[in-house]
């Protein structure tokens, strides 16, 4: 009886232990201004880095398409951009003869 007592004394332990919620602010929270013109640069910073990137890809493109059109035949692995023959790409694995 004293084992089923102890247990039952520590399992209550934690919920008298906790602390009353706090009442709710009456005044909402708001961003300081460090915060706000901190955020603004954060943003502007993202949309400058996405034109970047759009510019970056469309260079890539206009890189990859120059290549087919003078090396016909032939296309880059896109994984490490080595020149591989169109054909090795195209051709199927021979299927394994009994």
């Amino acid at each position: 009886m004293k084992h089923w007592m102890v247990i039952l004394l520590l399992a209550s332990m934690p919920a008298f232990a906790q602390k009353a919620p706090k009442p709710a602010p009456s005044v909402p929270v708001q961003l300081t201004t460090a915060e706000r013109v901190a955020l603004h640069s954060c943003e502007s910073a993202k949309q400058e880095l996405q034109k970047r990137w759009q510019e970056i890809v469309q260079q890539e493109q206009a890189i990859l398409t120059e290549f087919s059109a003078e090396h016909p035949g032939h296309h880059l692995n896109p994984q490490s951009f080595a020149v591989e023959d169109d054909a090795t790409k195209a051709a199927p694995a021979a299927p394994a003869k009994k």
